[in-house]
């Protein structure tokens, strides 16, 4: 039953059945209380998703048993989050986004009023890790104008600028579900220099190679069709290896502490030489080819 189908059935309503039901404010208090510490989630994904695989494994990577945290189906494939504290709930927003059989898992926090048929999914935040770019223009300022090209920035993350180890910038975004995950952009410094620069995201998952947005398989994609011999316009280069760092865990669940990212049976460690210097060479590859778009005169807004 959908927000529409309630509609239809309520709007020839008589007269007595329009007749305003009050409800008792006894306990109200207390049930705003509870659902404070909520948030709702949303796998974003066109397959069906098994409830109790699903618990067990976000209680195992959010670190959390018993009453810690109650996971409750509320119908119409939306699942409440209840912590016992704040900072568990604020811990799991900020270390998203999460997964689960490489479905994304979308997290809102609780707001008076909402049903199952009014909570709208739109963004999901990630880690954008910007590659390319000059020494000069790796600051926090630059961080938050190509983040806003992405969409509404949340963080940068000044720790890593601040570093004697910063090979890229890394900036936290609401990336937008409706659109393709951008590629990469022309930036020009404030001399007028242009530089094309690549975007990876950090815990990428369900990401579409043919049409570039969320929540499906290839196979599955119904916008984008491509030719026999056709290459993929998106692929695995874009996913981020954490923070650029062999010591983090990787992009499909390594069992490090705390994990924050998994799938079921299928977690790796990615934590090896030759990935990192595999990575860095993919970044490369994606630097050369906004380029080579560019020059077959490809419009470079559609990156």
């Amino acid at each position: 039953m959908d927000s529409d189908f309630i509609e239809r059935l309520t709007e020839d309503l008589t007269a007595e059945e329009d007749e305003v039901i009050m409800v008792r404010s006894e306990h109200r208090e207390k049930t705003l209380e509870e659902w404070s510490l909520s948030l709702l989630g949303w796998f974003h994904t066109t397959k069906l998703i098994n409830f109790r695989a699903a618990e067990n494994h976000l209680r195992s990577a959010w670190k959390m048993e018993g009453n810690d945290l109650k996971i409750t189906d509320v119908g119409d494939g939306l699942f409440r989050f209840k912590f016992s504290m704040e900072s568990q709930l604020k811990w799991v927003i900020n270390n998203g986004p999460w997964s689960f059989h490489n479905h994304i898992l979308l997290l809102r926090r609780w707001e008076k009023g909402m049903t199952a048929f009014s909570v709208n999914f739109q963004t999901v935040p990630m880690w954008v890790q910007v590659w390319g770019l000059p020494f000069d223009l790796i600051n926090k300022e630059v961080g938050i104008d190509i983040g806003q090209g992405i969409g509404r920035v949340i963080e940068v993350d000044w720790k890593a600028i601040a570093s004697d180890q910063a090979r890229f910038l890394r900036v936290r975004v609401d990336v937008p579900l409706d659109k393709p995950i951008r590629r990469g952009a022309p930036v020009l410094s404030p001399e007028g220099d242009k530089v094309r620069v690549a975007f990876q995201y950090e815990r990428l998952c369900g990401l579409c190679f043919h049409c570039g947005l969320l929540g499906h398989e290839a196979k599955a994609c119904k916008t984008t069709k491509l030719k026999v011999g056709e290459e993929s316009p998106y692929g695995e280069w874009l996913r981020a290896i954490e923070d650029g760092n062999p010591n983090s865990h990787g992009i499909d669940g390594a069992e490090t502490e705390p994990l924050q990212n998994f799938n079921s049976g299928n977690g790796h460690s990615y934590h090896s030489t030759t990935v990192i210097e595999k990575g860095n060479s993919e970044i490369m590859e994606a630097v050369e080819r906004t380029e080579i778009m560019e020059d077959d005169g490809k419009n470079p807004e559609n990156f």
